[in-house]
């Protein structure tokens, strides 16, 4: 009755329901199944949304920490994306009443909040991944590579390969854990720096052949090597520390890419010190430190009773360490040539003139009329300095290094512009390298140095000391004689080292014009020699000055930037009313502001 009765009732009376009935009546069975299996799958909802996302973030979690089970992660994913979004358009009317209804509407906000959050931290973080910057706050840049190694690194023109060969089972060794540690940040730093700079780190227990192939036969080495295996250099670190492990790296760097040496010939014959000793007073230290900055050093012998002496045309730089014998007048003659640009024969020499002389209170006169001519003078007598004296040896001084921030490049008036910028920049990192300025360089028995400038001559002071020194003539005796008194003492401050840029010797032409490079003469002298040897070099800052001071000479000026990496330990050295003040402060002053802000607020709310 009641579908007769819908038959005949007026069509515009009907709902949307009873037409579709009327024009298909087959499609009401389809579409009562479809709302049966959508009524299912709504009371079942909860469950539902759950599988979908733990199916969702599983599959994230699988793609970014499981590669190989990539395709399954990206099938879950899709899989709880599907059930999301399917779940949606089922309780379409509940999603859409959920977020227009008020409070649905706050939830909007805050998910669409948190997601643009979310958003921003990705994108910066993608942001810092290509554009990271790292700043190094310790007192002497002690996690940054040095420019000159950035140089390097950035310039290679061939792939540069290094291979750490260090144990892997020193877990229960606290020592090797730190030093594997250093020298693994520091290959990552370098591999960083440049794409053409790879390693790996091998067990030579595990693998004994192949660090044999390499010639390693210690624990703890790292091999650096270029693709054509023609030069391949063994870095063994030369302290516990690994301090100097960024110049030893880099030394092993120049070496397997075929960089040239120069080579710094050291002066023997007239009583000098020899870098083969390792006594007290041998130089053997110092000759191992340059030759961790890739220089390569000899000897050269002159016997006193030979005229026929000369300095070799490769020859970069010449050392005269500490001589006690007088200089031979032919002997005198040949370092003047050198000093000159000139071979004995006059012919002009391949390299420039660089000198570096060590010199004592008791220099032979000989050799001080040699530097005397070149502008420098050494004074008879020793330093005794009351203030930066060694208290129970006032005999070894502890010299200051001059800040050198004060020279400017018109003060090389003969010099072209930028050549001048460029030599006067570098002067200043002699004592104030990126590292910060260097302390207290200790020098036993030191003379003092009378620099002299004039038209032809630029001297520099690198070391000073205080106002409170005297000039002792008598090697034996330790107490000055003030001013005032008879025989008075001559008094400071005194010059210990200095840097001399000369063009001729004292009373050769003045220049109408400026010098070709090659004519320029590079002196740097010390007032004493003992500083450099085995037993005084690694004491305060000798080692950075005296190797600054030879990489600028032989025009090195990125070297210098490249030192020990030691860890610097700084205390306050406090008086007794200082520690007091100290003391107390931190007992009272910050305790007694507190209290006194809350007495403030207080008095302002009762």
């Amino acid at each position: 009755m009641q579908n007769g009765n819908n038959q005949n009732r007026d069509w515009r009376r009907l709902s949307r329901a009873e037409r579709v009935a009327q024009s298909d009546p087959e499609n009401v069975g389809t579409q009562s199944r479809i709302s049966g299996l959508v009524e299912l799958l709504s009371n079942y909802s909860n469950p539902i949304l759950i599988g979908a996302v733990v199916s969702l973030l599983l599959g994230i979690i699988i793609l970014l920490f499981i590669d190989t089970l990539a395709p399954y992660a990206l099938v879950l994913i899709g899989l709880g994306i599907v059930l999301l979004f399917g779940m949606g358009a089922i309780s379409l009317s509940k999603v859409t009443s959920a977020f227009l209804s008020r409070s649905g509407k706050y939830g909007t906000n805050t998910l669409i909040m948190i997601s643009a959050f979310v958003i921003i931290v990705i994108i910066l973080n993608l942001l810092s991944i290509e554009n990271n910057q790292r700043f190094d706050l310790t007192a002497n840049n002690q996690f940054s590579l040095a420019p000159s190694t950035k140089e390097l690194l950035n310039e290679l023109d061939t792939p540069v390969k290094a291979i750490a060969f260090y144990p892997s089972d020193i877990s229960e060794n606290v020592d090797a854990i730190t030093r594997f540690s250093k020298a693994s940040d520091m290959l990552s730093e370098f591999s960083k720096r440049s794409n053409k700079f790879t390693y790996e780190i091998r067990d030579p227990d595990l693998e004994p052949d192949l660090a044999r192939s390499y010639g390693v036969n210690a624990y703890e080495s790292i091999v650096v090597y270029t693709d054509s295996g023609e030069l391949t250099s063994i870095v063994q670190p030369s302290d516990v520390d690994y301090s100097e492990l960024e110049q030893d790296l880099y030394t092993s760097m120049l070496i397997a890419t075929s960089k040239g040496q120069k080579t710094i010939y050291f002066l023997e014959g007239h009583g000098e010190k020899s870098i083969l000793s390792s006594s007290a007073k041998g130089y053997s230290t110092f000759k191992e430190v340059l030759n961790q900055d890739n220089y390569n050093t000899e000897i050269l012998k002159w016997d006193p009773t030979d005229d026929n002496v000369f300095v070799p045309d490769d020859a970069a730089l010449l050392v005269i360490p500490g001589p006690t014998i007088e200089l031979p007048d032919s002997h005198a003659q040949t370092i003047h040539k050198f000093l000159q640009g000139k071979n004995p024969d006059d012919s002009e020499r391949r390299e420039s003139s660089r000198l570096i002389f060590l010199g004592e209170p008791d220099t032979p006169e000989s050799f001080r009329a040699l530097m005397a001519m070149w502008g420098i003078i050494l004074q008879p007598g020793y330093i005794l300095d009351l203030e930066l004296g060694v208290t129970d040896n006032p005999n070894i001084l502890r010299a200051e290094p001059m800040n050198l921030n004060q020279i400017r490049a018109e003060d090389f008036e003969l010099l072209p512009p930028d050549q001048a910028t460029i030599m006067v920049d570098a002067l200043r990192s002699i004592t104030s390298p990126e590292s910060g300025q260097l302390g207290q360089v200790y020098m036993p028995g030191t003379t003092a140095l009378v620099p002299v400038q004039d038209e032809l001559r630029w001297p520099v002071p690198l070391t000073v000391t205080s106002p409170l020194s005297f000039l002792i003539d008598d090697p034996d005796r330790t107490d000055p004689i003030p001013p005032g008194e008879e025989n008075a003492d001559p008094m400071g401050p005194f010059f210990s080292s200095a840097y001399m840029l000369a063009v001729g010797q004292l009373g050769s032409t003045p220049l109408t014009a400026p010098p070709d490079p090659n004519q320029l003469t590079h002196v740097a002298i010390f007032g004493d020699s003992d500083f450099a040897s085995n037993t005084f070099l690694s004491r305060g800052s000798g080692t950075n000055l005296l190797l600054n001071t030879v990489n600028y000479v032989l025009g090195d000026y990125s070297l210098i930037s490249i030192r020990d990496r030691a860890f610097v330990y700084r205390e306050f050295n406090l008086d007794a009313n200082e520690y007091d003040f100290v003391r107390f402060s931190s007992w009272f002053i910050l305790p007694g502001l507190l209290a006194l802000a809350a007495l403030s607020m207080w008095w302002v709310r009762r």
